[in-house]
């Protein structure tokens, strides 16, 4: 495993991947589907280096104060706390608007103290949460990044994943690179451009991105392709 005694935190090698859900795509964050969702990320979301977390920003409907969470766990009273429509949040969330998500494994604390980015990274965000005067191109934004040295057999599951959920989102875009944690400024060992920045800032370019075609030209990096596997490969 690459760890900060080997490399600095920002040079950790990535599978990136991005998926721009279709417009009416089952929402992620909707406890029927993040229920699913969750089945198959556990074979590879868990690591030895310590417990998952889960962290994430909600409003109420007025639109001026968060929901707030408190520690959000790998488990199933965890996954029920932040979700929509859980049996534990069947009632209160009907007030919330969700805005995102991330996941972080091990968790971020972790991570500061080991001086070592996460083995797997996800985070979703709902495009739908700013009032717009035109359509939506796409929603959601998902990205998904896997430390390389987890292995193949991780590597691949979590590629077969990522082609699944895209063809269940109906996804207009679905891409993928290889890439660092983060890009290094200076001689200081400071850096910018965090994977974990990218739901929020860096992915795209300049400008309104539901105002020009869904192609990769409206990403800020260089980007692969992904063709998504055949409708009906997963259940959301």
């Amino acid at each position: 495993m690459e760890l900060a005694t080997t490399i600095p935190y920002h040079a950790r090698n990535y599978d990136l991947y991005v998926i721009l859900g279709a417009p009416d795509s089952p929402e992620v964050w909707q406890w029927e589907n993040w229920s699913k969702v969750t089945k198959e990320l556990e074979p590879f979301v868990s690591t030895g280096r310590g417990k998952t977390a889960i962290r994430t920003t909600q409003f109420v409907k007025d639109g001026r104060k968060t929901v707030s969470f408190g520690q959000i766990g790998w488990n199933e009273k965890g996954h029920q706390k932040w979700t929509h429509g859980s049996p534990s949040t069947i009632e209160s969330s009907k007030a919330w608007t969700f805005l995102q998500m991330e996941l972080w494994s091990p968790a971020w604390t972790i991570c500061d103290r080991e001086h070592c980015p996460p083995d797997i990274f996800l985070a979703f965000r709902n495009e739908a949460f700013w009032p717009r005067k035109i359509p939506l191109k796409f929603n959601q934004t998902i990205i998904l990044a896997v430390g390389t040295s987890q292995g193949d057999d991780v590597l691949s599951k979590a590629h077969k994943w990522i082609l699944h959920l895209s063809a269940d989102l109906h996804s207009p875009l679905a891409a993928h690179q290889k890439r660092t944690w983060g890009k290094a400024f200076g001689n200081s060992g400071g850096f910018s451009n965090s994977i974990q920045d990218m739901i929020t800032t860096g992915l795209f370019k300049v400008g309104d991105y539901h105002n020009r075609p869904v192609d990769l030209q409206t990403f800020e990096e260089s980007w692969t392709p992904l063709f998504p596997a055949p409708i009906g490969a997963t259940s959301l």
